[in-house]
């Protein structure tokens, strides 16, 4: 980076203090760069170990102190006009499935959620997890109202509307409903963050009154029926406040119905030129018996012309969606590598998460921008 490269130090800066954690990267972009300045004593004196104790990930912010330190010197040294790093900054989407989704849909509600509107340094970056946690007490709130609830249920978003909806118990929820995650798998994912308490009474008990204690908060204990009432609370909550997504669902499974019925393959192409052929076939099933004198006997799955009508339907969201990511990329990466023209492209990517040195990442965010229009 050059010296005099205002935006260039204003990144390397910035994404830094995401390295420090303790939800800096839920701030501004002009409040991380601040948070850098008013620290740079104890960065600068990093060994003192007052901010590394305090990191949440400490060799990154601890890579960062010491490249840190090094551009000081050379921005105090006149004799030179620019600084060498290769510290990686990476751009993370939000929910990328989602952003896809709304993109489709044009749902500028949802894409406001998801970050893809226009904002600034000033902006904070906005929070899914919150978001969506906040309209789920809302829906708990609003059910209490129906005067034909059991007591059983009064009972339960009763307990719900008390307790934090935390990022962990909703993460793996969200990300998998676009993939068509079933309730039971859904719940399974919630029991991974508790621990089934195991005593005389609770062996007593039915599936649905099973108690389950948060591994983080002891104190959280909920039962079957309240890890239900969330999975199911969050699918309807997607379709209450998105109702253009709920269509494009409707849409998409209209569309398998069609195609199972005329008993052909989906397909489809993606804005890279790459055709997509979606065709799950049912396997004929034959046993034989090899020898006489055994009982064991083999079953050969013989390829057939049967679609298998149910996949077909479960699969065309999740493809689609998988489809559109490799797309994004394979797009990004192209405009990246022909339009800049560098010595070196250090550039990497994981899933839906970029990653560029500090003076290609308003070049990044250009190409990415692209890329989803």
């Amino acid at each position: 980076m050059y010296k005099s490269d205002t935006v260039t130090i204003n990144y390397f800066k910035a994404y830094r203090a995401n390295c420090f954690g303790n939800k800096l990267d839920k701030k501004s972009w002009l409040a991380r760069y601040e948070w850098i300045n008013q620290n740079e004593e104890n960065i600068r004196n990093y060994t003192n170990s007052i901010l590394i104790q305090k990191a949440e990930n400490k060799l990154l912010f601890t890579a960062f102190c010491i490249k840190y330190n090094k551009w000081l010197q050379a921005y105090n040294n006149t004799e030179i006009s620019y600084f060498e790093t290769h510290l990686p900054i990476q751009l993370d989407a939000t929910y990328n499935s989602y952003q896809h989704l709304s993109l489709l849909i044009s749902d500028e509600e949802l894409a406001k959620e998801l970050n893809l509107t226009k904002s600034d340094w000033n902006n904070e970056p906005k929070d899914y997890y919150d978001f969506i946690g906040i309209k789920l007490i809302d829906l708990f709130k609003l059910k209490l109202k129906n005067n034909k609830l059991s007591s059983e249920d009064k009972a339960c978003y009763k307990k719900l509307i008390n307790i934090l909806i935390t990022r962990q118990l909703l993460k793996k929820l969200l990300i998998t409903i676009p993939y068509n995650v079933s309730i039971p798998r859904m719940i399974d994912y919630l029991k991974v963050h508790f621990t089934k308490l195991d005593n005389e009474d609770n062996k007593k008990c039915s599936i649905y009154t099973s108690k389950y204690q948060f591994k983080i908060d002891p104190d959280l204990i909920l039962n079957s029926k309240d890890l239900a009432l969330i999975a199911t609370g969050l699918k309807e909550v997607l379709k209450i406040n998105f109702p253009k997504l709920k269509l494009l669902i409707k849409y998409l499974k209209s569309i398998v119905k069609l195609y199972n019925k005329l008993k052909i393959p989906i397909q489809w192409g993606t804005p890279s030129g790459l055709l997509i052929n979606q065709s799950y076939i049912e396997p004929r099933e034959i046993k034989l018996k090899p020898f006489s004198y055994s009982k064991t006997n083999i079953s050969l799955y013989i390829k057939s012309d049967k679609i298998n009508t149910e996949k077909q339907i479960i699969a065309l969201m999740p493809n689609l969606i998988h489809s559109l990511d490799t797309t994004t990329l394979a797009l990004l990466i192209k405009s990246y590598f022909n339009n800049n023209k560098l010595d070196v492209n250090n550039f990497y990517s994981i899933h839906d998460c970029f990653t560029v040195t500090t003076n290609n990442v308003d070049t990044l965010i250009k190409y990415l921008k692209l890329a989803y229009i």
